[in-house]
């Protein structure tokens, strides 16, 4: 039987060391503090890092890069050096993630055996920027413009892998979601002059809850640089909203978009997330990015017209001993 050979793995130890191409891609924008790196690994065609995870708090999260050969000897180099440390990792959808799920779950630190099989890392080629946070996102019910996507999109808001599911063996499923970027202002949207700064929280922590359980930041999270959302015009009651975030890099993110049944087929999430983008260029940003739940093909359209483009396809796991790693 022929054996694949291993890639050959390079190990950096700061930011200063990376590759200036690696310092400009979408997970590392997004996915890391400037003031830790836990470590980073490259290899000829892929890389991985780990740093904080800020939304989901976690205090050290691996992030990988590249094709399946590629990323299993990147998750191995990496895990056999952070050990119990690591709470989980985010790596390319379609990588067979059944070798690590058990990681830190017993009582050894050691990795899982094999390398994992499956499809390629995304779209991404390393110079995007824009990823979900490492527990998934709460977007994708975004609006359509009259043809059948709006209605789709809204009903189909939060329906990807559920963050943290748990399988039968009690362990965490991987949570499935893609990375968007915009690199310009988006058309005007129909609805966008209703849209305006929403500074109630309480009110938009009821909304948040009630239409959309699994939006990945809360009203009062400290990434969050406004909200921006639309009301009904008679009764003021909130109709669709979104939150306008930098992540600790401080790259533009869009995250918990969401609009109101009652409110879809009306155009406002796509007039809301047209102003939170346009939002990011106006204050001197070059990219705004945002992520949705796979399987999300109408919102993913909704975005695209938006002039959003899939930059990552991704999965993220969640391991066993977590809180002995001192994850929330």
């Amino acid at each position: 039987m022929d054996v694949m050979p291993q890639a050959a793995v390079t190990r950096y130890g700061s930011y200063a060391e990376l590759p200036g191409a690696m310092l400009e891609d979408t997970m590392l924008l997004i996915e890391t503090d400037p003031g830790v790196l836990h470590g980073a690994w490259t290899a000829s065609d892929g890389y991985a890092f780990a740093s904080v995870d800020g939304y989901g708090g976690d205090p050290c999260w691996l992030n990988v890069v590249g094709p399946p050969e590629t990323s299993a000897a990147l998750i191995e180099a990496a895990l056999g050096e952070l050990g119990g440390r690591c709470c989980g990792m985010t790596v390319p959808r379609g990588l067979d993630v059944a070798p690590w799920l058990r990681f830190g779950s017993g009582g050894g630190d050691g990795t899982g055996a094999g390398a994992g099989t499956g499809g390629g890392d995304g779209t991404g080629n390393g110079s995007g920027a824009g990823t979900g946070s490492g527990d998934g996102t709460g977007n994708g019910d975004g609006d359509g413009d009259g043809d059948g996507d709006e209605a789709a999109a809204e009903a189909a808001a939060g329906t990807g892998a559920e963050v943290g599911a748990v399988a039968a063996d009690g362990l965490l499923e991987p949570s499935q979601w893609d990375a968007m970027r915009c690199d310009a202002p988006p058309p005007v949207q129909p609805g966008e002059e209703r849209v305006r700064p929403i500074e109630d929280l309480a009110a938009l922590q009821e909304f948040l809850d009630r239409v959309n359980p699994h939006h990945s930041v809360r009203a009062d999270h400290p990434e969050v640089e406004r909200w921006l959302g639309a009301r009904d015009a008679v009764s003021g009651e909130l109709l669709a909203v979104g939150a306008f975030t930098r992540r600790r890099r401080g790259t533009a993110y869009l995250a918990s978009i969401a609009t109101a049944e009652a409110a879809r087929g009306q155009g406002l999430g796509a007039a809301v997330t047209a102003a939170l983008t346009r939002h990011a260029f106006t204050s001197g940003d070059t990219v705004c990015t945002l992520a949705h739940y796979h399987p999300n093909e109408p919102a993913r359209r909704i975005y695209l017209r938006l002039g959003y483009r899939t930059t990552h396809q991704s999965q993220s796991v969640q391991f066993g001993r977590r809180r002995e790693a001192g994850c929330p």
